[in-house]
């Protein structure tokens, strides 16, 4: 790159080729519109640009605002975890994994570069090496490898929030939300049931999520037997004794919102699970076959209008 300041940012640095690229006496006037706060950097780094003889000039500057735009493009797998990758990337030649990580993400290279075995990482191709290689294999090589992957596209634009939205908050909110929903369920079953059911949960679970637990049960807002009765039966229907306390929450939220689903949604469904870390996407899998299996309607629009109300009160949901 030929701008190295840190004061400017992309669109400054942008501003800045583009003057360079025009008549060198005006390149300084496009600035005279911008902040005073950054005309110091910006005149340091058009002069050192203009310093370039003038071909030579031209070729830098196309090369670096060519990839200024390629960085601005969302990536097709841009919203799947990097672990996935490394499954598949497993069955690989070190050649070909080398050329499939030119065309991702930087931070999915980098998860996977510190999580691929050693051996094979020694084995890796340097980057002269593999831009010896066709354009039309490359292009071919990573198709196939997008391939088995599904992604999802946003839905339509519209007022009222849908099951879908979850696909486009970011992972960690994602998570945050399931687990959420496991706490939600979790209080409103045990209001319901007798203090030594209770104190068996409670002596399960981590002293933060006990605290957790206990202040969500006081301020639980008034439920209908109904819906009562449906936490419950989810508790039950669990294997709550044989699942790891500090996964607790985060497990009965799933069970919860793959009560939500309906055999229409299998395709998005999968594309969540890609969204997150295998380990919780092979279980979100396991929890939405289960609950296909004992399909109930009533039982799936009462969770859908659960969650997207408390979707539509979580933080960070936008």
């Amino acid at each position: 790159m030929l701008i190295q300041s840190s004061q400017l940012n992309l669109s400054l640095k942008a501003l800045v080729y583009v003057a360079c690229l025009g008549d060198e006496e005006n390149a300084f006037e496009l600035f005279r519109f911008l902040p005073t706060q950054h005309e110091k950097a910006l005149v340091e780094s058009t002069r050192a640009i203009l310093s370039i003889p003038k071909e030579e000039r031209k070729k830098k500057i196309l090369k670096d605002l060519k990839q200024f735009i390629q960085a601005q493009k969302v990536h097709p797998l841009s919203e799947i975890h990097p672990g996935w990758f490394l499954e598949v990337l497993k069955e690989e030649s070190p050649k070909t994994i080398g050329l499939i990580l030119r065309n991702l993400p930087t931070d999915k290279v980098k998860y996977i570069l510190e999580n691929l075995n050693g051996e094979i990482k020694r084995q890796l191709p340097k980057l002269n090496e593999s831009k010896k290689i066709p354009e039309g294999l490359l292009e071919l090589i990573r198709e196939r490898f997008e391939s088995q992957f599904l992604t999802f596209t946003p839905p339509k634009k519209s007022s009222a929030l849908d099951l879908r939205d979850l696909y486009f908050i970011k992972t960690e909110v994602l998570l945050a939300f399931f687990r959420d929903l496991g706490i939600e369920q979790l209080a409103r079953a045990f209001n319901g049931l007798d203090k030594v059911a209770l104190k068996a949960l409670l002596n399960r679970l981590v002293i933060k999520d006990t605290k957790e637990l206990q202040h969500r049960m006081k301020n639980i807002e008034k439920i209908s037997k109904k819906e009562l009765g449906e936490a419950q039966m989810l508790i039950i229907d669990l294997p709550i004794d044989r699942i790891d306390p500090e996964a607790l929450f985060l497990e009965v939220g799933m069970a919860f919102f793959s009560r939500a689903i309906s055999s229409e949604q299998i395709d998005f469904i999968r594309a969540l699970q890609y969204k997150l870390p295998p380990k919780y996407g092979y279980l979100l899998k396991r929890y939405v076959e289960e609950s296909l299996q004992n399909f109930k309607p009533r039982l799936t629009q009462s969770a859908q209008k659960q969650i997207l109300s408390r979707f539509q009160e979580f933080p960070s949901h936008s």
